[in-house]
């Protein structure tokens, strides 16, 4: 089966967190799976079926998958740097992870709108570069809000972090989870990337 490359980001100025996996299919069986009755009748019941529905489809995926880690860590910038030096940085380093890895797709958790506006903007502009360096490189790229990656990876869009990075650790098969956090964020989007578009979920 074809392997592809996935490079998943979770940006910021002080931090950009990189994850780079390698994802195959080892069977192409559609997902087929029959829900329960509500026998219930309550919407509670209902949601508690859909929940169950994408965590055997999540199962599935990741059963019909072989996913293999790469490389994940942390892209530092200075805080004696200005904006303008320390975006810079980020770019030419995105660029150097894709040059040496080759990835097909990347991936970047998009911003989370209830933080405060000086935090959106930073945040805003490290996506800017680091879709500049994906465009340099023609690279597709794909967004992904938190609650997305939550569904994808675990079923549940209020999941707690933890939860989200500890299905990264059983997943990817490491001893322990991944860190710093930002590592552990961006290879949960790459996953839900892989989870996303893999013609068998």
């Amino acid at each position: 089966m074809k392997e592809i490359v996935i490079l998943g980001i979770d940006p910021g100025t002080a931090q950009t967190g990189y994850g780079i996996i390698r994802c195959s299919l080892n069977s192409r069986k559609p997902f087929r799976y029959k829900s329960p009755p509500n026998t219930k009748n309550t919407k509670k019941e209902a949601l508690r079926l859909k929940q169950l529905r994408m965590r055997k489809s999540i199962e599935h995926c990741l059963a019909s998958s072989c996913i293999s880690l790469l490389e994940f860590g942390s892209l530092k910038t200075s805080p004696d740097q200005d904006s303008p030096a320390r975006l810079n940085s980020i770019f030419e380093q995105v660029s150097l992870l894709i040059a040496k890895h080759r990835p097909v797709y990347l991936a970047v958790e998009s911003l989370f709108f209830n933080t405060n506006a000086v935090s959106a903007s930073a945040v805003g502009q490290a996506i800017g570069v680091v879709k500049l360096s994906a465009a340099r490189n023609n690279l597709k790229v794909f967004e992904y809000p938190p609650l997305k990656i939550k569904m994808k990876l675990i079923g549940e869009g209020r999941a707690e972090k933890k939860q989200v990075q500890q299905q990264v650790k059983t997943i990817l098969k490491t001893a322990v989870v991944p860190r710093p956090n930002h590592a552990a964020d961006a290879l949960a989007v790459a996953l839900c990337h892989w989870l996303e578009t893999s013609a068998v979920c």
